[in-house]
């Protein structure tokens, strides 16, 4: 009889050690994620400040008759310094959306880490019952309401829209007073790069935010 109650005290050991790195895993990450989705906040913070700033600073300097007299200008070096300041706030919008959907995507890759493989883990050592549903499992079943993020994605569309509008009105203007084509080059230029970065915002949204991925295959295959 003493032999057997040794067999399963060596398993019960070993799997006490298993348990007890798993379960540091998922504090780790647990604590990273946390971290990630604070930073991520302050991000979001950030932008809608910065970004309100410039559209009141371009709001205050045009009513105070910071302009041209002359429109368009016929100086390449203040048509190029008013293209750069027309498509200043849709820039620092959208770059900031890189950096949030990159902390976004690295939030995701931790909690599917822990779904995967961890919490299977960690319910099967401690041998709870099916019933018990692990908290990242569970997030998979809350959807964020639509508007949780119309403050941030709508600030960076408006800014958007309000940077290529002035940014096509210069183009326009251009064209009607015959400007050389190296007069149009900068607001054209800057209306490309604008529609490239939206392009990139939105590829990387939806990787971010977009539905989660079920369990590879190499994971699939150990359970």
């Amino acid at each position: 009889m003493s032999q057997p109650t040794e067999i399963r005290e060596t398993n019960g050991s070993g799997g006490n050690r298993e348990f007890q790195l798993a379960l540091t895993l998922y504090k780790a990450l647990r604590e990273e994620i946390v971290s990630l989705q604070r930073i991520r906040n302050q991000l979001v913070v950030l932008k809608v400040g910065i970004v309100s700033a410039v559209l009141g600073a371009l709001s205050w300097s045009a009513s105070a008759g910071f302009t041209t007299e002359t429109w368009p200008p016929t100086d390449p070096t203040a048509l190029l310094l008013l293209s750069v300041v027309a498509a200043c706030p849709a820039l620092v919008a959208m770059l900031f959306d890189l950096v949030i959907a990159g902390t976004t995507h690295a939030i995701k890759r931790d909690g599917q880490y822990v779904r995967h493989v961890l919490e299977p883990r960690l319910i099967q050592l401690a041998d709870c019952s099916k019933t018990l549903m692990p908290w990242e499992t569970y997030l998979l079943t809350i959807r964020s309401p639509w508007y949780a993020a119309l403050g941030d994605r709508g600030l960076t569309l408006v800014t958007f829209l309000l940077s290529c509008g002035a940014l096509a009105a210069m183009l326009i203007e251009g064209a009607s007073a015959t400007l050389a084509w190296r007069g149009m080059l900068p607001p054209s230029l800057l209306l490309g790069v604008l529609l490239v970065l939206l392009g990139i915002d939105l590829w990387m949204n939806v990787k971010a935010y977009g539905p989660t991925l079920t369990a590879p295959d190499w994971i699939r295959n150990k359970r």
